[in-house]
C-alpha cells in the first residue's frame, strides 16, 4: 500500500512539474522523488546497510521505519517547496 500511495504522490509531482515548467520541470521532479521513493520502498534494505559511503563509514543499522519516515518527509515537503518557489519566480 505504501508503494502505491507514494508512487501516486510522485506521479502527481511529475505532472505538476510538467505543468509548471514543461519537460525540464518533470525531469527535475523525477530527480527529486527518486531518493525518497527508494527510502519508502526499500527502507529495510537501506537501513540494513553498513560499510563505506563517500568519506564516512556507517557502522550501525538504521531502523527501517525511520528510513521510511524520512522518505515520506522528503517526498511530501521538498518537491512541494521547490515547486512553490519556482512558481513564485524564485531561483
Amino acid at each position: 500500500m505504501k508503494r502505491i500511495i507514494s508512487g501516486l504522490v510522485a506521479a502527481g509531482y511529475l505532472v505538476l512539474g510538467f505543468a509548471a515548467m514543461g519537460v525540464g520541470g518533470a525531469i527535475l521532479m523525477a530527480a527529486f522523488v527518486v531518493f525518497p521513493l527508494a527510502c519508502i520502498w526499500f527502507g529495510k534494505e537501506l537501513g540494513d546497510y553498513t560499510g563505506s559511503m563517500s568519506l564516512q563509514y556507517i557502522n550501525a543499522k538504521s531502523p527501517a521505519r525511520l528510513v521510511e519516515l524520512a522518505g515520506w518527509v522528503i517526498l511530501l515537503l521538498a518537491p512541494a517547496v521547490f515547486l512553490v518557489t519556482r512558481m513564485l519566480g524564485g531561483r
